[in-house]
């Protein structure tokens, strides 16, 4: 309509005939500045001019002096595209062979976003990414419309399994009632095959058919995972700055928005169980050479949030500083958790026991235990993860609890 409006202006100039002989009502209009350049002039002869205008329903970039703009334009930090035809571009876009996503307001988007219900990972320049993609340490595979995929994914003779926030799972994954074995670059392993020294029998689809996984007692996470999906999430942060930033810092190269509750909580789950370092003392984690007396009364007695900076700063430490910093993260993603401590018993007969923390969140009024510790030393891995007292045999025995200071 406008091209049409365009043409229709250059014609009326052409062809203009004298005031004198014609009384002519002016109205708003394009006008031809220079070569594929237009200006806009309203009835009262003054022009659009400085950002965006809107003019027949679509908007129109204008420079201070009128000239319609087109092409790629920074204004306040954010990006957008306008075509020849100037009209601001809103939703997916080609551009120079590459895919971008506009907003409703024709900002130009980057990073993970949600879009008509699937998630697409959009460079720093917004590019949109298909492939496979290194991102805050995890692989993910987006698909040749960029669409990120979950679930089982096969690359020539080649099978790897996504988890339902798309990350590529590597070690043992349980899935569809079967278990599968994936080896450090995510594929999946058939035949014989020794892990950590114990012999398995993997049939050709990958579903293991002789030898029992260390997790097996772990295997069904379904019920923890419909009961955290269904939790309303208020992120908290602390009264710590310190702390805010080592829990941001981690969550930004951890976790993602296309991650749902259960994935995210098991990723800083996963976290405490394969690459933080357990058994080092506080000496061994933190040089007390020259602190004051105030430091020191800080060192021992600053709570849970001395004690998770010092695992999120070390990567290292004991159930307190393990309890802490999952207490941290986990109330970043929204839960509403703090640090528990007491005694953890050893046997059924509730008769040997130990000193130990562990983390309790409350979903739907309910205390659930998470222990990284407990399932370390035991050799399981999801034991001790969203479960009851009365589902650990009421081997949980708390003394006291603290609670983050927000």
């Amino acid at each position: 309509m406008k091209k049409n409006v365009k043409k229709m202006t250059a014609l009326l100039l052409a062809g203009a005939v004298s005031a004198a002989a014609f009384s002519v009502t002016v109205s708003a209009d394009w006008e031809p500045y220079s070569e594929a350049r237009w200006k806009y002039s309203y009835a009262d002869g003054s022009y659009a001019s400085g950002g965006f205008v809107p003019i027949d329903g679509q908007w129109y970039l204008f420079s201070e002096d009128g000239v319609m703009q087109t092409g790629w334009h920074l204004i306040d930090g954010s990006w957008y595209l306008m075509p020849g035809s100037g009209e601001r571009l809103t939703g997916w876009q080609k551009n120079g062979g590459c895919w971008y996503y506009f907003d409703a307001n024709g900002v130009m988007q980057s990073g993970w976003q949600q879009i008509d219900g699937s998630w697409y990972y959009l460079g720093e320049d917004g590019r949109m990414q298909t492939g496979w993609k290194l991102i805050g340490g995890s692989w993910y595979y987006l698909g040749g419309g960029g669409a990120m995929k979950t679930g089982w994914l096969q690359q020539g003779s080649k099978w790897y399994f996504l988890n339902g926030g798309g990350v590529m799972q590597t070690g043992w994954v349980y899935t569809g009632g079967a278990w599968y074995y994936m080896d450090g670059n995510g594929v999946m392993q058939t035949g014989s095959l020794t892990i950590g020294g114990i012999s398995y029998t993997f049939s050709s689809s990958g579903a293991l058919q002789n030898g029992t996984p260390p997790v097996s007692a772990d295997a069904d996470l379904s019920g923890a995972k419909t009961l955290l999906n269904a939790q309303n999430l208020y992120p908290q942060t602390t009264t710590d700055s310190s702390l805010n930033k080592l829990v941001s810092d981690w969550t930004a190269g951890n976790l993602t928005r296309s991650m749902d509750t259960f994935t995210q909580v098991k990723t800083v789950y996963d976290y405490l169980l394969d690459k933080a370092a357990y058994g080092v003392s506080d000496k061994t984690i933190v040089d007390t050479t020259g602190m004051t007396m105030d430091q020191l009364m800080d060192l021992y007695f600053g709570g849970p949030e001395y004690n998770a900076r010092v695992l999120l700063q070390t990567g290292k430490g004991t159930e307190e500083h393990f309890a802490a910093a999952l207490a941290a993260l986990l109330r970043s993603v929204g839960l509403d958790c703090e640090v528990t401590e007491g005694i953890v018993y050893q046997d059924a007969s509730l008769s040997t026991g130990k000193s130990s923390s562990w983390v309790t969140v409350t979903l739907n009024g309910q205390a659930y235990i998470f222990d990284p510790v407990a399932d370390r030393q035991s050799g399981s891995r999801y034991a001790h993860f969203c479960k009851t007292a009365s589902e650990l045999g009421g081997r949980y025995q708390a003394n006291d609890t603290f609670a983050f200071r927000s």
